[in-house]
Order: structure tokens, then C-alpha cells, then sequence
């Protein structure tokens, strides 16, 4: 697309300039490195390392500089409920619940969305295949969460547990492989391109009205690849957004809460082949965030004038994974637990006292090309 064509004299052969100018930068960047021999050129191939992963920390502090949702126009769950009721006393017990909702919901289908990443026990990047052509990821499974928020219905139970779920596709492209530093460390700085697209939620429980779908982009940093002797280490970021998810729609009217959940993920995995399985751990830090609105309850006045505002969440999970390989397909599993957000601000611990932890996972399938 940007590149240019070279002609050879005399006997009218053409070429892609462009990628001319990537198979020599690919030749000369070894070049470039200290040399394989020699204890020096043994340290300073090793150094290359931690210079993999300043850069992972660059690019996911850029991320989030570029990407990342903004606190400047979060608002408390407190202030969201006191928008919806305007002071109006036979309204604030019906907005108060409604905003401890939309906090609960933010914060467990932000986990949903979030949940094994964008390849879940995956400690490595993609990598090329010869001569410089990217190595395409293909990745198909389901994604689950579990999470309690406030009972608006009539079964009379103050809260719920929830266990959901998402079928989720996602693909990667490695763009660049990295370098290697030593015989068998390889990998540092290697990149990929990340897309993803989730189906929440199912089941659809009581009370919400519809499904609806997510789109997720981002990247990925390789500290190091895995080899005989090392792990794998690699950094990730993305961005996810899903449609509204409403709570309690009555006639047509307008729901007692909806909810846009908008998830930052910044991802961080380490994993090493033991025998036939692959073994893999690391944290995940979401930042979620969204519009979220809430009016009273299913017979009070439209939406349109409901209280509304963006509600922060932040969730850390903590996870474990394994795989196993067949030639170019490969099927894994993790499972992680978050520990339960901060209390909603401003919602009295009588109407609810917070989201409790909650267990994360994802199953997949995964092909590479």
C-alpha cells in the first residue's frame, strides 16, 4: 500500500521495493548486535532483554496515555444516584439501587469482557515465517465470569451471583519477530496486532433485556520468547467496547439501569512447556469504565431525563493456564480470580456493600498459520 515498484535494467522484471527494504533491514539488524562469541558479546546480547521489556512497559504506558479511558469525567455511583432522583423522596431508594446496579454491572461484565485475554495461557507471540511474512493466530472459545449485584426484581433475595458467559474469535498477526540476543533467547521486542469479537452475555438471566456484541483491538510486546532453557514473557494491551446491556425493561418502557461497559486491559503472561503441557501464569489490571444510566425503577419516567454519568471500576486478576499442542493447533484453558473492586461511593452498605471477588476463565481453540 505505501510501498514502490524497482524495475531491473534490460529485462523488464519488476519488485516491491518495500519489502526489499524489510528483507535488508532483516539482514543487517544481526549485523547490528553485539557478536554471538566472547563474553562481552555474551552481556550485551543478554542486556537486549531487559531492553525487551522497557520496551513492553513503553508501549503500555503509551497505550494508556492513547487508549486508555479517562477519570476526568467519572462520577461516583453516590452522584449518579442523586442525579437520578433529583431529591425527590419516594425516588431515592429505587435510584440508589439503581446506581449500586449499574456499578455491579460495570464491574462484572467488564470482568466478562476482559476475561482470558485476547489468547488465553499464551506466553508467546506469534512470530514470522520465512523471509519476513507474518504468522497469522486464530483463536475460537468461550469466555466466563462470575459477579453479585443488587436483586431489582420481585424474588425478594437482596443480591445474586452471577456466572456468565461470551463466545469469543480472535485473530493476531505477527509483524515482527524480534531479535535474538543469544542461541537461545529470541523474540525480544517482537510485536503482534490483536482483533477480538465477544457475544455477551449468555445465558441472558432474569431482568436483562438482549445481548450484545464487543469489539476489541490492541497489541502485543514479546519480552522473550520461549526456548529450552527460558520461559516466555510477553506484554499486552487492549481496548474493548460493547454495546448497552439493559436491566429491567417493563412495556416498552425505558430500563431501570443500562449499562456501556468500555475496558482497558493491560496483560502481562509467563509460561514454560513442562514435558507435553504448557504451564502459564500472570495478572491482568482492567480499567473499566462507560456510560451507565439509572432511573428509578420500571414505571417511572423515560430514561431521557434518568441520572447518568460514567462509573470507574478497576479489577486485577490473577491467573494460571495450561495448553497442549498438536503440530499448529493448540487447545487451552485459564482460570483467574479477582478480588473483589472497591465499594460503590456514595451507596449506603445497607443497600449494598460491593461486588464480591469473582472467578474468570476462558476455553479456547487456537490455530496458527
Amino acid at each position: 500500500m505505501f510501498g514502490w515498484t524497482e524495475a531491473f535494467p534490460g529485462d523488464g522484471r519488476t519488485r516491491d521495493g518495500s519489502r526489499s527494504v524489510l528483507l535488508a533491514l532483516q539482514a543487517a539488524l544481526p549485523a547490528a548486535l553485539p557478536p554471538r562469541t566472547g563474553v562481552v558479546g555474551a552481556l550485551g546480547r543478554l542486556a537486549l532483554i531487559p531492553v525487551g521489556l522497557l520496551l513492553g512497559l513503553l508501549f503500555l504506558l503509551v497505550f494508556s496515555l492513547l487508549l486508555g479511558p479517562s477519570s476526568l469525567l467519572a462520577q461516583s455511583p453516590g452522584t449518579v444516584a442523586a442525579a437520578c432522583h433529583g431529591g425527590q423522596g419516594d425516588r431515592v431508594q429505587g435510584c440508589t439501587l439503581g446506581a449500586a446496579t449499574a456499578h455491579a454491572f460495570q464491574s462484572g461484565f467488564g470482568l466478562l469482557l476482559g476475561a482470558g485475554g485476547p489468547f488465553p495461557a499464551s506466553p508467546n507471540t506469534a512470530g514470522q515465517r520465512l523471509h519476513g511474512s507474518p504468522r497469522f493466530l486464530f483463536d475460537a472459545g468461550l469466555a466466563t465470569a462470575s459477579f453479585t449485584h443488587p436483586d431489582m426484581t420481585s424474588s425478594g433475595a437482596p443480591e445474586r451471583r452471577r456466572t456468565v458467559m461470551a463466545p469469543r474469535l480472535a485473530v493476531g498477526v505477527g509483524v515482527f519477530e524480534g531479535v535474538s540476543p543469544a542461541p537461545t533467547v529470541g523474540g525480544v521486542g517482537a510485536v503482534d496486532l490483536l482483533g477480538e469479537v465477544r457475544f455477551l452475555p449468555v445465558p441472558a438471566f432474569d431482568g436483562l433485556d438482549g445481548r450484545t456484541w464487543s469489539l476489541g483491538a490492541g497489541a502485543r510486546i514479546g519480552v522473550m520468547r520461549e526456548s529450552f532453557s527460558l520461559p516466555g514473557l510477553t506484554l499486552s494491551a487492549m481496548h474493548r467496547r460493547s454495546g448497552a446491556l439493559e436491566y429491567l425493561s417493563s412495556g416498552g418502557g425505558a430500563p431501570a439501569v443500562a449499562v456501556t461497559p468500555r475496558v482497558t486491559s493491560f496483560r502481562a503472561v509467563l509460561g514454560k512447556d513442562l514435558m507435553e503441557i504448557g504451564v502459564s501464569g500472570g495478572v491482568q489490571q482492567d480499567r473499566i469504565r462507560g456510560e451507565a444510566r439509572v432511573r428509578p425503577g420500571p414505571g417511572a419516567a423515560g430514561i431521557g431525563s434518568a441520572g447518568s454519568g460514567t462509573i470507574p471500576v478497576d479489577r486485577t486478576t490473577w491467573f494460571v493456564g495450561v495448553n497442549r499442542t498438536w503440530v499448529v493447533s493448540q487447545i487451552a484453558l485459564e482460570l483467574g480470580w479477582s478480588p473483589a473492586p472497591s465499594a460503590p461511593e456514595g451507596i449506603p452498605p445497607a443497600v449494598f456493600g460491593g461486588s464480591a471477588g469473582g472467578i474468570s476463565g476462558a476455553l479456547t481453540f487456537r490455530i496458527r498459520y
